[in-house]
């Protein structure tokens, strides 16, 4: 390895035996800047690397990653820098309903509040995810599918690590970076992969 050694290991392989294994943890949604042009695209960056485009009909899992897009940009605003990405799961699997008054619960309320929180990127995309939307809930299944890693604590952990690790360091020197899954964790959590490269 060259340089600094950035270990990202959220299950602990072989931590016991090799101390500096490990893991840095890294923070995606700590890293956005909403007072940043960029924003909106870095938060897009990682709803990308969360949801992918997959299958003959890309439509709901497009759906899914707009969708995604507005929920990450919504809790880091929200949130401020206590913000993570199982914030983001909590809001996306909470049921959607009306109570007796007819006032929205869980997620229909989520996003009644994204439509109109004052901040015309996230009111924008959320505008098409009302309760009058049909496909709502087939765009919503395929962002919980997509996401279901992040009901693992030691991977929420580890991307809720406000002092981890950032990327944008790489920018004055050379880095090497360790990503470290458990092998039996290759299958059902490799959207971690693709998270970490996404949002670096």
């Amino acid at each position: 390895a060259f340089g600094r050694v950035v270990v990202l290991n959220p299950f602990g392989v072989l931590v016991d035996e090799c101390p500096y294994l490990k893991s840095h943890g890294f923070n995606p949604l700590v890293l956005l800047d909403p007072d940043s042009d960029d924003f909106v695209d870095d938060a897009a960056a990682i709803a990308e690397g969360l949801v992918k485009i997959q299958g003959n009909d890309p439509h709901w899992n497009e759906g899914g990653q707009d969708f995604v897009t507005a929920l990450i940009m919504y809790v880091r605003r929200l949130g401020g820098t206590t913000t993570h990405l199982g914030m983001v799961r909590k809001l996306l699997t909470e049921g959607r309903s009306f109570d007796h008054e007819k006032k929205p619960q869980g997620l229909e309320k989520t996003i009644f509040e994204m439509r109109f929180c004052g901040y015309e990127p996230i009111e924008q995309k959320a505008g098409r995810f009302g309760a009058d939307n049909d496909e709502m809930g087939s765009i919503v299944s395929a962002a919980i599918s997509q996401t279901k890693f992040l009901d693992s604590p030691p991977i929420v952990r580890d991307l809720s690590n406000n002092s981890g690790f950032d990327f944008r360091s790489m920018r004055n020197g050379i880095v090497t970076v360790y990503l470290i899954l458990p092998i039996g964790r290759m299958s059902t959590h490799s959207s971690w992969f693709r998270l970490i490269i996404a949002a670096a």
